[in-house]
């Protein structure tokens, strides 16, 4: 396309989160723009798009991040969020193409005291000279 008019588009993202009680929140996000020309990095595996917003001229890199990785960090429970890297605990089934990483600080351990099952293909991996111990339930498929 030759002209920003032909290379208009928009990215948008939605988000339902589903309280334990049932009740449901929608979030919705979209942000108009145009598609910036001529494109942008190097070529090679998948591709990176910009985008300029119309409302202030912002230029947007849109990226997949790729593969999730949750790294247990601290010293303790599996199901304490201050133990992980970005306070993100893995999901009770981690999905194809995640990983997760037992690095506990110093001479802490790590305690899997919960429900954990690893997907086929995904990864665990206990770093070397590091403690994991299991309480819980660990299923690997």
């Amino acid at each position: 396309a030759s002209t920003p008019a032909k290379r208009h588009g928009s990215f948008n993202a939605t988000l339902c989160l589903v309280h334990p009680d049932g009740r449901d929140v929608l979030f919705e996000g979209k942000v108009e723009g145009t598609l910036v020309w001529p494109p942008r990095g190097k070529k090679g595996f998948g591709f990176k798009m910009y985008c300029t917003c119309l409302l202030n001229g912002t230029v947007y890199r849109i990226v997949s991040s790729g593969p999730i990785q949750y790294t247990f960090t601290g010293s303790g429970n599996w199901d304490v969020a201050d133990n992980w890297s970005n306070k993100t605990i893995p999901p009770a089934t981690l999905p194809v193409n995640a990983e997760i990483v037992i690095r506990p600080v110093g001479n802490g351990e790590c305690v899997l005291n919960v429900l954990q099952t690893i997907s086929a293909g995904s990864k665990f991996t206990v770093q070397n000279d590091k403690q994991f111990r299991i309480v819980g339930n660990l299923t690997i498929q």
